[in-house]
């Protein structure tokens, strides 16, 4: 069994989860012809599988509609979305509170991680790493958020340029 894929050699669609009925890992990294109907076929189609990690960066087509389909995919444990223009703030609230079973969540760039994502973020109990690599929206307020995840092991905060250390403090 194939159990992790990437590009460029990606069946989209339907073909994915029959080609690979085992698939636990799928990495849409650059693949810019991403949409959300794309991530709904993929949700719909592979939520009965054991797929646990997704990686979705520079997917410019990607809306809040995409992200929303995700939460079919109750045994996500690793999310990575990162230049996703198109994602809002109630995109990713809405995303935090239907995937409870996150251990890994990374944001990279061109995600808005707002407070109130932080605080959203924040009830997701099994997250053990989370990274916020250069989102400017990121506070200290927002960080405070985040002392209730008493599993927390890794918090990478890199570029973040409102961060000025009081938000840290607690944790």
């Amino acid at each position: 069994f194939i159990t992790h894929i990437t590009p460029p050699h990606l069946p989209l669609g339907q073909d994915l989860w029959r080609c690979f009925p085992g698939l636990t890992s799928l990495d849409l990294s650059s693949c810019r012809q991403v949409s959300d109907t794309t991530l709904g076929t993929i949700s719909s189609h592979l939520h009965a599988t054991c797929l646990s990690v997704l990686t979705l960066r520079r997917a410019p087509h990607v809306t809040d509609a995409g992200v929303l389909s995700l939460a079919l995919l109750s045994g996500l444990t690793s999310l990575s979305l990162g230049s996703c223009s198109k994602l809002t703030e109630d995109g990713l609230v809405f995303l935090s509170h239907s995937l409870p079973s996150l251990a890994l969540l990374t944001f990279r760039g061109g995600v808005p991680v707002t407070d109130r994502v932080l605080k959203s973020i924040g009830a997701i109990k099994t997250l053990t790493h989370l990274e916020l690599w250069w989102n400017d929206d990121v506070t200290d307020i927002g960080l405070s958020n985040l002392i209730t995840l008493e599993e927390l092991e890794v918090l990478s905060l890199y570029n973040c340029q409102g961060i000025f250390g009081n938000g840290i403090r607690p944790m």
